[in-house]
């Protein structure tokens, strides 16, 4: 392995819990993390898997956001729906981005993810002090 890291995943469904034992697996840091509520990080707290694997005791548990914050890396790995609540506090920013894209590149998609990528960098760093990958993909329909 090239270089250790500190990762952290957020959600710990069937496709977080694989990708936390994946990095684990791979010599990496990890720490998965779940909402309290959540029936699957509830199950891991108390039986260290779920129907599909068993995580190794190197895989921290966490339902803290800040404790996230702090890591390298921050793999998001939540269905649609959850995502949601994330996504509206983000989607304001997007959207003013999209608004101060010059009228002559509105269909340069290079420009307006570069646009958004750069806002949404920004924002998420004053709010955490964290410089994030982002990577703004944009289907046409």
């Amino acid at each position: 392995m090239a270089e250790r890291k500190r990762v952290a995943v957020i959600g710990c469904g069937r496709w977080g819990s694989l990708i936390a034992w994946y990095l684990d697996r791979l010599g990496h840091e990890v720490c998965l993390y779940g909402r309290e509520s959540s029936a699957a990080f509830a199950r891991f707290k108390e039986e260290g898997r779920n129907d599909f694997l068993t995580l190794p005791k190197t895989v921290a548990l966490t339902s803290s956001l800040s404790e996230v914050m702090e890591r390298d890396i921050v793999i998001i790995s939540v269905g649609s729906q959850q995502l949601r609540g994330l996504m509206e506090e983000l989607r304001q920013v997007a959207l003013e981005a999209l608004q101060s894209v010059d009228g002559r590149y509105q269909t340069d998609w290079s420009a307006i993810k570069g646009t958004i990528k750069g806002d949404l960098s920004t924002y998420l760093y004053k709010k955490t002090k964290r410089s994030p990958m982002i990577l703004p993909v944009i289907m046409e329909v």
